[in-house]
């Protein structure tokens, strides 16, 4: 009965909370939109009972995960693995390589390859199922990092290899990228920098064919640090500014502090001492908002210390030591190398007995098995320590048991009368919560128009790219074919005897010039520089009208058509240009008429067909069709569209000087 109440007026205090949190909070939830709509579809998932939606969902937040907390990353992959169990589920690979992926982190090497080599085998046997051939490139990539940072070269190249193969075979680009960074780390770290930039210049290269900003920045980051290497420190410094504008505004500290990092070391050796102070504090700053034990944030202590010590500031660089060795960072040998140089810094601060003493520390690490078999006795010691600490504790909670009994009556009470004063303080709070709601719903008003906005310009540029390119293909074929083909013609001359063939061979020859050359004159923009756009329609509508298809073009000859934009006219060339070839493909129209009307500053293009092809929507849209949609977008223009017996109108406002 106890827990029951205590149930209710916890329940009561939920509204309360939530929506204070909403009051406080409101612009942290919109930058939190992207992993609220996981837990929302996570929830649904568990509402609708469907194991497939569940373990995508659970998924898709370990993934959100992967790069900003390693905890959740494992806590999202252990709960994937207790539904997704066996090996023959789809999902089981993806959440192994989540925990995979945890322990690397943590620099558990052994267990990281516990959890990878399974997905391997299942790969090798053949035993997967369906297409997806992600969680095994992951695999090849991790295993090779794995055995790169053990210093088994021969073996994290083998892996690499592979991985690259099942990544060109499915595409995957942002692996494939990550692979090759891989490649050119590894060669980096044998100081083999011309192989290893190399490498890294393949993986930016693909880097845009992909999806992922990690791994682009990845890639920038390796190259910066092997330009760095080779003394490059200028063009280190360029690519290193880019990419870390890129990674601060991903909205992941881990990321912009990967970034940061080879950015230190280049200030560094340009003797940007400022500058070099500046980001390690930043750097310090970024590390209070994710787990101390990454790679990154041992990477970035381990420069810190030695910079600080470069710089005499011995203090610092002894306090940075400390931290590395309170918080465990003891991969690969470090340990003894950070002993080493917290004695020399002690030296140089004058304090020999501490020198000493930290001199025999880094001694005793030398030797590993006495160093393991000591870990290993100190372990049984404590968790005798702690065996004994817990039957003190049981009995000190049978003690405070008691005690609790008496003081739960008087919680009960007091939270009783908490229910009744949060039920008045809810209906206040609900007044809130509806202005709040009305704010939210102008702000996503705002929001929309800016959208609106920046589609326009979006389709803007790609209509500029599109035209440059159909010029250039233009003079392509202009230059190009056409010339060959004239060519051609005058070898078959030389060539064929017969005059009869000859004379087929060059008729032949000639028409596929002249398609050519209609093609590349199709493809060539129009120029405004002395006539406008209603001569270029004029002539477009005459060139293409034929006897068997009819096609007027009228306009309000007394407006002054010279004040329309070059971008509008462009516009309006190509839409009538590709409409009128859809129609002379699809349409059995005798009759098609393109009026082109304006007044003041708006204008209205009309084209009129007697068939009953729509001019959207249509079963045969094509690269074509969706191009028209997108110069409408740009102009800002509106689109209607009506079809009747007789035939099929399509209408387009748009403002002539936009």
């Amino acid at each position: 009965m106890m827990r029951k109440l205590l149930t209710v007026c916890l329940i009561s205090l939920l509204p309360i909370i939530t929506m204070s949190q909403n009051v406080d909070s409101s612009s942290a939830e919109t930058m939190n939109e992207e992993v609220n709509k996981l837990y929302q579809d996570l929830a649904n998932a568990k509402k609708g009972d469907n194991k497939n939606q569940l373990l995508k969902a659970i998924a898709e937040l370990g993934e959100y995960y992967s790069y900003r907390n390693s905890d959740s990353t494992l806590h999202y992959g252990q709960m994937g693995l207790e539904i997704a169990h066996s090996q023959d589920d789809e999902m089981y690979p993806s959440f192994m390589s989540m925990i995979a992926n945890y322990y690397f982190d943590q620099g558990e090497y052994d267990k990281a390859i516990e959890h990878l080599q399974p997905i391997y085998d299942l790969y090798k046997s053949a035993k997967t199922k369906g297409d997806d051939l992600s969680p095994y490139i992951d695999c090849c990539s991790t295993l090779g990092v794995i055995y790169r940072r053990m210093g088994d070269t021969e073996k994290a190249i083998s892996y690499y290899q592979e991985g690259i193969e099942l990544a060109r075979q499915y595409k995957d680009y942002d692996s494939e990228c990550n692979l090759f960074t891989s490649i050119a780390i590894l060669y980096s770290n044998n100081q083999m920098y011309e192989e290893g930039l190399e490498y890294v210049n393949k993986a930016i290269e693909i880097a845009p064919k992909g999806v992922s900003l990690e791994q682009q920045l990845y890639a920038n980051s390796s190259k910066a640090a092997i330009l760095t290497h080779l003394q490059r420190l200028d063009e280190a410094e360029a690519l290193s500014k880019q990419s870390l504008l890129l990674a601060k505004n991903s909205n992941s500290p881990r990321l912009y502090l990967k970034n940061i990092i080879p950015l230190v070391i280049i200030f560094y050796k340009n003797n940007k001492k400022d500058s070099v102070l500046h980001y390690m504090d930043l750097s310090e700053k970024l590390m209070q908002e994710m787990p101390d034990k990454t790679p990154e944030a041992m990477a970035c202590y381990e420069n810190q210390a030695i910079i600080y010590r470069n710089y005499g500031l011995f203090e610092k660089s002894l306090e940075v030591y400390r931290k590395l060795l309170n918080d465990g960072f003891t991969l690969q040998g470090h340990t003894y190398t950070y002993w080493q140089n917290i004695g020399s810094n002690y030296a140089d601060l004058k304090q020999y007995k501490l020198a000493y003493e930290a001199s025999l520390h880094a001694f005793h690490q030398l030797d590993s098995i006495q160093s393991a078999e000591l870990t290993e006795k100190v372990s049984e010691m404590n968790v005798q320590y702690q065996s004994q600490e817990k039957e003190i504790e049981i009995s000190h909670l049978k003690a405070e048991k008691a005690e609790r009994k008496i003081q739960y009556l008087s919680i009960i009470l007091f939270l009783i009368v908490c229910v009744f004063v949060l039920l008045l303080a809810y209906r206040m709070i609900a007044s809130k919560k509806a202005k709040m709601q009305k704010q939210i719903a102008q702000q996503k008003e705002e929001f929309n128009l800016l959208k609106t906005g920046l589609d326009s310009r979006l389709s803007r540029r790609y209509i500029e790219g599109l035209e440059q390119e159909r010029s250039r293909l233009s003079k392509e074929l202009h230059d190009g074919i056409c010339n060959d083909l004239l060519a051609m013609s005058l070898q078959v001359g030389q060539i064929v005897h017969d005059e009869k063939e000859k004379t087929e061979i060059n008729s032949m020859l000639q028409t596929i010039r002249g398609s050519v050359r209609s093609i590349s004159h199709a493809l060539m923009p129009p120029t405004f520089q002395n006539i406008t756009i209603i001569d270029i329609l004029q002539d477009l509508c005459e060139r293409m009208s034929t006897p068997q298809q009819q096609i007027i073009f009228t306009t309000n000859n007394h407006f002054d058509w010279s004040i329309v934009s070059d971008n509008i006219a462009f516009d309006i060339y190509r839409i009538v240009q590709e409409t009128l070839s859809n129609i002379h493909k699809y349409a059995s129209s005798r009759l098609v008429e393109v009026s082109l009307y304006a007044e003041d500053d708006k204008g209205t293009l009309t084209i009129y067909n007697e068939g009953h092809t729509s001019f959207k929507n249509s079963e045969r849209s094509g690269i074509g069709s969706k191009t028209v949609a997108d110069r409408i977008q740009s102009m800002n223009a509106s689109y209607k569209e009506e079809s009747s017996d007789e035939g099929v109108t399509a209408t387009i406002f748009f403002n002539l000087k936009a």
